[in-house]
This record gives structure tokens, C-alpha cells and sequence, in this order.
């Protein structure tokens, strides 16, 4: 004597998210005006051997490094990834304009310390950016 034994398929649905209910990008912010007198802000950031000076100011998203361009000064998309991290994370990529002076160590440590100091410059335009 032989038994049938049926199993139903268990039918999983999965619901789409339509595109107008999808998250929205981060929300781009505008860099605030320098306080009077001010022209600059400075940052200071170190990783391993490497030290750089990053300034500041608001503008369109030109960044200099030791006076060239980043795509010719970092030429890895990591490099240039991580030394514009703060900008990424605030959602301001084209809000201020940046000049760095780095020196010391490997192009890894100076994308390091490039964004060490980006990162403490915005902070100190920006103090409701820091988290408690």
C-alpha cells in the first residue's frame, strides 16, 4: 500500500516598493557664510607619516592639492573617495571650495590625512555637524 503524500509549495510574495515611495538621496545642504573678517578655515590632519593642511571656504567643489587637481594628485578612486568622505557624508560635495598642503608618507596615509583634516575644518564651520 503506497501513500500519496502532497505538499503545497509554500508561495512567498514579495512586495515592490514603487519608485515614488523610494528613500530619497541625502538631502544637499549649502555652505553657511564666513563670519566677518574671516576668509578661511583651517584643519589640521595627520595618518602615519603623512600631515596635511586643509582650508576652507564656501564656493563651487574646486579642490586643489598641493596645487594641482585631485583626479591628477590621487590617482586611485579609493584615495579620492576617502579624502572627500566628510563632504559625502554631510551632503555637501559642492558646497566649499578646499586647498590642502600634504606631505609626508604614501598616497594612502595622505588621503587619510587629508580627510582627517577636512573633516575637523568642517566641523569647526559647521558645529551642529558634530554628533554628541
Amino acid at each position: 500500500m503506497t501513500e500519496d503524500k502532497t505538499t503545497e509549495a509554500n508561495e512567498v510574495v514579495v512586495a515592490e516598493v514603487p519608485a515614488s515611495e523610494a528613500p530619497a538621496p541625502a538631502t544637499k545642504r549649502s555652505a553657511p557664510p564666513l563670519p566677518a573678517g574671516v576668509h578661511y578655515i583651517w584643519g589640521t590632519g595627520r595618518r602615519k607619516k603623512s600631515v596635511a593642511r586643509v582650508r576652507i571656504r564656501p564656493g563651487s567643489g574646486k579642490i586643489l592639492i598641493n596645487k594641482r587637481d585631485m583626479e591628477d594628485f590621487f590617482r586611485s578612486d579609493a584615495d579620492r573617495i576617502s579624502a572627500t568622505a566628510p563632504l559625502a557624508a554631510v551632503g555637501m560635495a559642492t558646497s566649499w571650495d578646499i586647498w590642502v598642503n600634504v606631505g609626508g608618507g604614501g598616497t594612502t596615509g595622505q588621503a587619510g590625512a587629508v580627510e582627517l583634516g577636512l573633516a575637523r575644518a568642517l566641523a569647526k564651520a559647521m558645529p551642529e555637524l558634530e554628533q554628541d
